[in-house]
Parts: structure tokens; C-alpha cells; sequence
């Protein structure tokens, strides 16, 4: 009996040819919306997770327990001491010390607010591998003491290169304020403008000396692949720290691409709901047309329940061929986001919300595809239902009158 119906219903749905595409490809569309939509912003999420980690946070940060996390920095009266980071690096091989302080930066009439970071320049180079993003210039330690890494963009905008002087003005831990004079010994460009944009690298010796700060430090950065890190290090480190992993770190973010991958949701659920009304359509329309072949169908003893069975399969073939071409629309559309990508570098004054500057690549998601498959067969099996419920009701005696 399957076998009969489902051949019965594959006729029915090519005998009104262009109302079948019509609908097809309408449900095609919002498939492949969603399947290229999906693709870009798990491509953009990937990557911005990337930056956070690799360029920015790392894995895990460890802070004083008074500190604020939702400050750029922490409040020097929050720092603590360097005795900590022998006992996360004992244990943990990838961590660096810092000692971050805002400032401001002076080039001649030109002012702007930076962050200066002092890090320990190898171990900064082996959680962050900031080496390998020095574009002009050199890492810390090849530099002397009076020579500070500049984020590219934020020299950009400072209208300064590599071998310029400019000036830093801070308030020291003491709470006076004070200024330095540095020179530009290496330009850096990590593709995360949290770093490119506001951060002024410089060796931790000199900046706690800045700052009055020695033999102290504002945080600690770790990289690992252990996913209990902050646990156990909340358990061990009793006292004045706590450590925090990179998402506690990035709910702004996290928030940011909740919110813009349930826009796009609900964007793609608008095609798909105009793609379902067309379903919902063509199989009505059908059941008017046929109203004499149902009642002949139904004279030759077939029951309701397979005259309903009969619309609902037309319904679902419909949106299998839907999902099919919509599936392997998205995919054509997003082989050159995934191969060449986007470059952002054109927009790179534009916050996108999205800590990525550079070209981000888009990526393939089977279980988005897998998704968009049974999901676009169910929505258009329930879209037939009602057409398929009218059908089975029909009287054949009248329908064959008429």
C-alpha cells in the first residue's frame, strides 16, 4: 500500500509542474538562507573564539578576588603577587605574568586611550605567539627597556611607525599621575582589535617600575587543554586569587552572537513560513482540482485514512525536494566564504561586535544540514495536514456529481 501511495502521490505532485517548482524553489530559498547564515556565523564565532583565546585571554585568567571582571583592566589596587605565578607555572608550562594599567597616549596634538601591558616577553610569546604577528619591527625581547610593541591599528590611528616617540600618561598605584616617554620598536597585528587597537606592549620590569608596582602583577594568563584548570585551580590557589576561564571573561560576546544568531533564525523562519503558506497552497489548490479522481478513489474502496496519507506524502515529497535544493544551494553559496573568506580589513573602524578584523572563513555544519532536512519534511508534512484532513472527508457520491 506504501509503495502505491507514494507512487500515486509523486505523480500528483509533478502534474501541476510550475506551481510544484514554484513552491519547490521558494522552499529552497529558506533552506539555503539558513544553511549559509549558519555556516557565517559559526565561521565568525569560530574565529573570534580563536582571537580571545590565542591573541587576547587564553584559556583560563586568574585575578585578585576583589577584582572586577567586567573592567578593561584591573584597578591597581587589586594587584597581587608574583609568588602565585611560580605556583601556576609549576603546573601549568603555558602561563604568563601581566601587569596591565590604563593610559593615555600623546603624539603631538594627537590623543587617544590605550592599555599598556607588561608582559614577561617569552612566556608572552609562548601562551600568545605574538612573535609571529610582529609586522614591523621586533618582539619585546629583542628590544631595550625604552621600546614598547604598539597594536598596528592603534598606530594607525596615532599616525606613528616604527622608531617614533610618543607618551604615555597614567596614574601610578600611588594614585599620582605621571608620564613616560617611549619609542616604537615593533608594530603588532594579531586580527583581534581588543589587542590591535588599544594595546601598548612593554617588558613586565619596566611596567611595574611605572607603575610602583614591583614584585606585583594585575593577572595571570594561562593556555591549556584542561577543561577542570579553573576548578582545580580555585580548589589549590586558596587566597587573594581566583581564576576564571575565557567565557566567564566574554558573556558580552557570547551574548552579542546569542542575539544575532537568533535574529538570523528568525529571519530565515520568515522565508520558511512564506515557503510553507506555498505548501499549504499547492496542496489545497490540488485537493480542489482532484476532487472527482478522490471521489473515483474512494468509490474503488479507497479509505480515508489513505487519501489523507495520500496529500500528506505529496506534502512531504514537496518539502524533501525542498530541502534538498536548499541544502545544496547553501552549500554552493558558502564554498567561496569557506575557501577564500571575508575581509574585514576594509571595515576595520566598524565594530561588528565580533572580536575579528581580518578575513574570517565561513564552515561547513552537517549538523545544521541534517537539521534543515528533517525539519523542512516535518514543517511541510504539517502544512499538508490540513488539505490532507479535507481530502479524506470528501463524500464521493456528491464530487462525482459535480
Amino acid at each position: 500500500m506504501i509503495g502505491r501511495i507514494f507512487s500515486l502521490a509523486l505523480k500528483n505532485v509533478f502534474r501541476a509542474r510550475t506551481r510544484t517548482l514554484i513552491t519547490v524553489f521558494a522552499y529552497a530559498i529558506g533552506i539555503g538562507m539558513y544553511i549559509l547564515l549558519d555556516g557565517l556565523l559559526a565561521g565568525v564565532y569560530k574565529d573570534s573564539v580563536k582571537n580571545i583565546v590565542q591573541k587576547d585571554i587564553g584559556n583560563v585568567k586568574i585575578f585578585s578576588r576583589g577584582c572586577d571582571i567586567n573592567r578593561i583592566v584591573p584597578d591597581p589596587g587589586n594587584y597581587f603577587g608574583e609568588n602565585v605565578y611560580g605556583q601556576v607555572s609549576e603546573r601549568y608550562k603555558y602561563s604568563v605574568p601581566e601587569l596591565q594599567f590604563l593610559t593615555g597616549i600623546v603624539s603631538g596634538e594627537q590623543q587617544y586611550a590605550g592599555v599598556v601591558r607588561g608582559v614577561d616577553s617569552k612566556s608572552a610569546n609562548t601562551v600568545f605567539n605574538y612573535k609571529a604577528d610582529i609586522k614591523v619591527g621586533s618582539w619585546l625581547d629583542s628590544l631595550p627597556d625604552d621600546e614598547v610593541v604598539m597594536g598596528e591599528l592603534l598606530a594607525k590611528i596615532l599616525g606613528l611607525n616604527v622608531g617614533d616617540n610618543f607618551t604615555v600618561v597614567y596614574r601610578n598605584r600611588d594614585g599620582n599621575y605621571d608620564a613616560y616617554d617611549f619609542t616604537i620598536g615593533g608594530l603588532i597585528y594579531t586580527g583581534n582589535p581588543n589587542v590591535d587597537r588599544i594595546d601598548i606592549f612593554m617588558k613586565l620590569k619596566k611596567a611595574q617600575q611605572m607603575m610602583g608596582a614591583e614584585g606585583l602583577l594585575s593577572d595571570i594568563a594561562l593556555r591549556t587543554n584542561d577543561k577542570s584548570a579553573v576548578e582545580k585551580l580555585n580548589r589549590d590557589l586558596e587566597g587573594k586569587v581566583i581564576a576564571y576561564s575565557w567565557e566567564d571573561l566574554s558573556q558580552d560576546f557570547l551574548n552579542i552572537n546569542k542575539t544575532k544568531k537568533i535574529s538570523s533564525m528568525v529571519l530565515i523562519m520568515m522565508v520558511v513560513v512564506v515557503a510553507v503558506i506555498g505548501i499549504f497552497n499547492t496542496i489545497l489548490l490540488g485537493m480542489f482540482e482532484r476532487q472527482r479522481e478522490i471521489g473515483t478513489l474512494k468509490a474503488f474502496g479507497m479509505e480515508e485514512r489513505e487519501i489523507n496519507l495520500l496529500f500528506i506524502t505529496e506534502g512531504g515529497i514537496i518539502g524533501l525536494l525542498g530541502s534538498i535544493i536548499g541544502i545544496v544551494t547553501g552549500i554552493i553559496l558558502n564554498i567561496p566564504f569557506v575557501t577564500i573568506g571575508i575581509n574585514l580589513k576594509t571595515f576595520e573602524n566598524m565594530d561588528i561586535g565580533y572580536p575579528v578584523e581580518a578575513v574570517f572563513k565561513s564552515t561547513w555544519n552537517p549538523g545544521s544540514m541534517i537539521f534543515a532536512l528533517i525539519f523542512g519534511v516535518i514543517v511541510a508534512i504539517l502544512a499538508s495536514y490540513y488539505p490532507a484532513k479535507r481530502a479524506a472527508k470528501l463524500n464521493p457520491v456528491e464530487t462525482l456529481r459535480e
